[in-house]
């Protein structure tokens, strides 16, 4: 089992090193993507911004936040939940950019000898599609998981990962087709799964420690330098999962 996770560890920097350009470009553009859609959500919801910036000042008094959120008018209620809808949007829709072109990036570089970068543009728009409603659905199930159990959300959080995979395989693939060939191949490699989103999530926290005992030093990049680090891990991580799939489908294959 060691040598197997070697293996995919090693493809996987490969991959990296190789394609690096790339998967700078299509993670950073997705969260350009995503600040430049969140200023126009702001701007062109001004009221909206003005009652989040007001409950994000009483969060530091806890006790006056609730006594805020009762104040709010019916209509300044609305402004809010519009707020939030545009957020949640916002950030499925950068989220499915990263997902789709690293996920394809991913596909080319173990299927093809050259990926050239409009090809992966001109794929992800085929695919864009089908990715963000996967997501949604992911999003949602997962969200549902966290309202009845905690543990359940997070057991979806990992059955659930492959999906996306699945997804890029097949244009013509239906999503819930996605969904359960995800939830069937974690089953059978669950403790690999698993340790895998242990590692990423423990680097991803002990990045965010480490931003903390540095923020002083760096009030204004604070969180731009966490968000950046933080979708680079992600890239990271799809192509590694992807690399996880390659090696599991030959190995299905030989056996």
């Amino acid at each position: 089992m060691s040598s197997h996770i070697d293996k995919i560890y090693k493809n996987t920097i490969n991959c990296i090193k190789n394609q690096y350009k790339k998967i700078f470009f299509f993670t950073f553009f997705s969260e350009i993507v995503n600040f430049f859609l969140k200023n126009i959500s702001l701007i062109t919801n001004k009221r909206s911004k003005e009652i989040m910036e007001n409950i994000s000042i009483s969060s530091i008094q806890k006790s006056s936040i609730q006594n805020l959120i009762q104040e709010l008018s019916q209509q300044d209620n609305f402004y809010v939940l519009k707020f939030i809808f545009f957020t949640f949007f916002i950030h499925i829709f950068s989220n499915s950019i990263q997902v789709c072109s690293i996920l394809l990036l991913s596909k080319y570089f173990y299927t093809e000898k050259n990926i050239s970068l409009s090809k992966i543009v001109r794929s992800s728009f085929l695919f864009f599609p089908k990715i963000f409603f996967l997501n949604l659905i992911v999003f949602f199930l997962v969200q549902l998981g966290f309202l009845c159990m905690f543990f359940p959300g997070i057991l979806l959080i990992v059955f659930l990962s492959f999906s996306p995979i699945f997804a890029v395989q097949d244009i013509h693939s239906k999503i819930t087709s996605s969904l359960k060939k995800s939830i069937f191949l974690v089953n059978s490699k669950i403790k690999t799964v698993s340790y895998t989103f242990l590692v990423y999530y423990s680097i991803k926290y002990a990045f965010f420690f480490l931003l903390i005992v540095s923020k002083p030093f760096f009030p204004i990049f604070f969180s731009y330098i966490f968000i950046l680090l933080n979708k680079l891990l992600f890239s990271f991580l799809l192509i590694y999962f992807f690399t996880m799939y390659i090696a599991f489908d030959k190995k299905s294959e030989n056996t």
